[in-house]
């Protein structure tokens, strides 16, 4: 399905999730969760992503926008891992946003319409918590806490 084809207003059937293009990942399950169900990818690194399609309140207003989730043996991504996986899950223009100190996965988000803004409203009204390892966070919305 041609991403840009979608419509966005009152949409009910979502583009399936991103998918790896590299035949190393292999799909391991699924996770249900309050938005939708994620596909979940490992990889023999030892990485995971959830994969999956989420409707959100972005800078541009409400929109779907694809979402990977990328963690590595249960624990944070480093740099490498995250290029190497948004390279795969053709997710390189995705704009990571996490809203947990310490987390341990690294969030990517990137609308499925081409003609929206990618990022939260977060970017413009909380400051940045950098961790040093190149996760940063910041205070989620008042209308997601």
């Amino acid at each position: 399905m041609n991403p840009a084809s979608v419509p966005i207003i009152g949409q009910t059937n979502r583009p399936e999730p991103k998918r790896p293009r590299s035949g190393a990942w292999v799909r391991t399950g699924t996770h249900t969760y309050k938005g939708g169900t994620a596909e979940i990818y490992d990889h023999p690194s030892g990485m995971r992503v959830l994969s999956s399609v989420d409707w959100v309140s972005g800078a541009d207003g409400k929109g779907l926008e694809f979402h990977i989730s990328i963690s590595a043996m249960g624990g944070r991504a480093n740099r490498d891992q995250v290029r190497q996986a948004l390279a795969d899950f053709g997710m390189r223009k995705g704009i990571e946003d996490n809203h947990v100190p310490n987390g341990k996965a690294r969030n990517f988000w990137l609308p499925v319409d081409p003609a929206l803004k990618a990022g939260c409203h977060c970017f413009e009204t909380e400051e940045p918590h950098d961790e040093g390892d190149g996760y940063i966070w910041r205070e989620a919305p008042e209308d997601e806490r």
